[in-house]
């Protein structure tokens, strides 16, 4: 399946994407829309050059959303009959660009996004040293450490053998990794269980909740292992009953496998369980040196996880591999505590849900706390790994549409240009809303103003005989129609004309004449008043027969239009 974005240069920001690409849409927009609409003109122009006239309709261009209205409140439903086809086409390619236009600022909100994606380079890293022993209060850097972990979904099945910055997103890849330390570990779920207190902590030697709580011995025998630790966390009120909570935590470790002459250790068996008591009731007097009452607690429940850690023999240096047999075991219970006690008294503090600690969690940590030990003495090194970064991506669908758009564009540019390069006379076909205003002022001003000299200087510039706009609803003898109808009927019969003619031809035609204006004519509606339908005729009439003694007359058009037309109708 083809891709639905595409990456752009990682060093691009995403907003100055976003920014460049609303000022693109918006461009394109106002591209495609004057290319089209000039190639829809050209089409009628092109009518004109070979057949010498078309429908007023073709020739109409819609170019705002002012225009399209007026256009679409004449016409009406009109305006989907095949004959007026361009002209809806052009309507619609006027909204729907304008309010592509509108809403071009969520279209490049939404067809751009920040993707991660994966790449392998250089980066910097830690290696582990068998440097220090503990590591203590370094909570941010445990969290830190353990989100890194944890997005790049890093196994629970190995020690980590260096430290990638935590700043930087990385994923793992197994080909990328040694595997110096493995584990391999079981784990019990949590469990329910019911505890009761004794009140007797007499033995000063061995642990307080171990004889307050002998069921604790179910959870983990500690004293089968070599080394062991033990911490706790409560929330309670002074000298209120019962504790509230009480988080237990306990940490033993022994070596299975050891090198007597090097002293290298090859194999490990570490245990890690945490014990919820919930209401825990005090005994306030304190006999027998015990805080906890001879009383059963509310409820309870543990998990635990064992692991089995196994080391490479063969290395490349010795100083650099993760040291988990280090001589101070017993502080990772402790570190354990500091690692969860905030949450848990933040959510005990506030009655919320105490979020339960998972025999993953307890794995995960043991990693996170054994490299962030190990890589205290920081001695950054290169090192190619796979890194996820996040590059921005345009929309192919948006890409396209555009792309499609503009060599259309380029195509009826392209058309449109062409033609007038070779018929450059066809370019006086009028074609803006300016175009149409001057040929109309100038068929008043060569119908009122009879200047002889003008047209013979400006003629041979030209290869166009005349231009002309007729109705044939003018020519009908039709009774009188409202408004709307006669402007429609006019708008939909009218027909542009316009003649051609070699220069030098019509140069010759001039030699020996007297000049005369080429006929230009505007016809009312069929719906105008009888007074502007009798000076049409007489003036149809008039030049019909100044038409055929154009040879030898001279006009006097001011005389003319002042006998035949009233001041209003003519220009000064």
């Amino acid at each position: 399946m083809a891709p639905s974005w595409v990456s752009l240069p990682q060093r691009w920001q995403l907003q100055n994407i976003q920014a460049a690409l609303n000022v693109i849409v918006c461009a394109i927009s106002a591209l495609t829309t004057f290319c089209c609409i000039r190639f829809c003109w050209w089409a009628g122009t092109k009518r004109v050059k070979t057949a010498g006239r078309t429908t007023l309709t073709s020739l109409l261009t819609v170019n705002t959303i002012g225009e399209a209205y007026d256009l679409i409140t004449l016409l009406g439903l009109r305006i989907f009959s095949p004959r007026h086809a361009l002209l809806l086409v052009q309507s619609l390619l006027v909204l729907v660009f304008v309010t592509t236009t509108l809403i071009s600022g969520p279209i490049s909100r939404f067809s751009t996004r920040m993707h991660p994606q994966t790449t392998t380079r250089n980066t910097s890293i830690f290696p582990t040293m068998k440097t220090f022993d503990i590591i203590a209060y370094a909570n941010d850097y445990w969290t830190n450490i353990t989100r890194s972990l944890e997005t790049a979904e890093f196994p629970r099945d190995r020690l980590l053998d260096f430290l990638p910055d935590t700043n930087t997103e990385w994923m793992f890849v197994p080909s990328e990794w040694t595997k110096t330390w493995s584990m391999q570990c079981n784990s019990v779920e949590r469990t329910p269980i019911e505890i009761a207190g004794t009140g007797n902590c007499s033995d000063p030697s061995f642990s307080t909740t171990y004889q307050a709580f002998p069921q604790l011995w179910d959870v983990i025998n500690i004293t089968s292992y070599d080394t062991y630790g033990i911490e706790w966390s409560g929330f309670w009120l002074s000298n209120v009953n019962p504790v509230q909570d009480m988080l237990w935590f306990a940490y033993a470790s022994s070596i299975t496998d050891i090198d007597n002459t090097t002293d290298i250790v090859y194999g490990m068996n570490i245990s890690m369980a945490t014990v919820h008591f919930h209401n825990i009731y005090q005994n306030l007097t304190k006999p027998n040196n015990c805080i906890y009452a001879a009383r059963p607690v509310d409820a309870a429940s543990w998990i635990r996880t064992d692991c089995q850690l196994e080391r490479q023999r063969d290395v490349k240096d010795e100083g650099f591999v993760p040291y988990p047999d280090s001589t101070e075991q017993s502080n990772i219970a402790s570190a354990l505590n500091q690692n969860f006690q905030a949450r848990f008294m933040m959510e005990a503090g506030t009655n919320r849900t105490i979020t339960e600690i998972q025999p993953d969690d307890l794995i995960r940590f043991y990693q996170v706390y054994m490299i962030s030990k190990d890589t205290q003495f920081r001695q950054p090194v290169m090192r190619s790994l796979t890194i996820v970064e996040d590059v921005p991506q345009l929309s192919v669908a948006l890409l396209t549409i555009m792309l499609f758009l503009v060599i259309t564009s380029i195509l009826a540019a392209s058309t449109w240009c062409s033609f007038f390069l070779i018929h450059h006379d066809a370019s006086r076909v009028p074609q803006t809303k300016l175009d149409w205003v001057l040929h109309a002022l100038g068929d008043d001003e060569n119908n009122a103003a009879g200047n002889t000299k003008s047209s013979p200087q400006q003629s041979p510039r030209s290869s166009i005989d005349y231009q002309s706009i007729a109705s044939s609803t003018r020519k009908s003898q039709v009774p009188p129609l409202p408004r709307r109808a006669t402007r429609l009927a006019d708008f939909e019969s009218a027909t542009y004309a316009m003649e051609f003619s070699e220069r030098r031809a019509w140069t010759e035609s001039l030699k020996g004449r007297s000049w005369m204006p080429s006929p230009r004519s505007l016809h009312s509606s069929a719906g105008s008043s009888s007074r502007l339908n009798r000076v049409s005729s007489r003036r149809d009439s008039t030049w019909s027969k100044l038409s055929d003694e154009a040879p030898s007359i001279t006009l006097d058009m001011p005389r003319i239009s002042e006998e035949l037309y009233p001041r209003r109708l003519w220009p000064e």
